[in-house]
């Protein structure tokens, strides 16, 4: 990507250019997503939210606006995002419109609903505490097979016994 570096004034310009551009992309954004999460309790077609947030860029709360489709569905709407295949969505069987709360959602931003992630420090005591997580984790995969393989699980531990070494 090839970037013009800017003098001050063009700074200042530029900044006055995307405060207001920012402001009018977000409340694009938030209408099309109180209208998606409309649409979904009416029709139970969630193929317009994978849409709206394989749309945004990454610069955008893409995770912020999955939570805030969980949320104001009544948690019948589960958004998740992997690296292999992308965003995708799942609606409970069993939904009812009700489980919606569109004039929550109307009067909620997605930016709003849940603080920033912070980025903060960690010590040894939180990789520890990671890593002995991760070695009891017991969830399956759909097939049945387990989320962490028994190798990885015998890895993790030899890691852990020598940082508590």
């Amino acid at each position: 990507m090839s970037v013009t570096l800017l003098d001050e004034a063009g700074i200042d310009a530029a900044i006055v250019t995307i405060r207001g551009s920012s402001k009018e992309l977000q409340t694009i954004i938030h209408g099309c997503a109180v209208s998606v999460l409309a649409h979904i309790s009416v029709h139970g077609d969630t193929r317009q939210a994978v849409r709206l947030l394989t749309a945004l860029p990454s610069g955008q709360r893409r995770e912020a606006l999955a939570f805030w489709f969980n949320k104001f569905s009544g948690k019948t709407l589960s958004i998740s995002n992997s690296k292999d295949s992308g965003w995708n969505a799942k609606l409970k069987g069993g939904r009812l419109e009700s489980d919606f709360d569109i004039e929550g959602a109307m009067a909620t931003d997605y930016g709003d609903l849940m603080p920033e992630p912070k980025i903060k420090a960690l010590e040894l005591k939180n990789l520890v505490a990671a890593i002995t997580k991760f070695t009891s984790n017991s969830k399956k995969l759909e097939d049945g097979s387990p989320q962490v393989p028994a190798t990885v699980v015998a890895a993790a531990q030899k890691a852990l016994a020598a940082l508590t070494a």
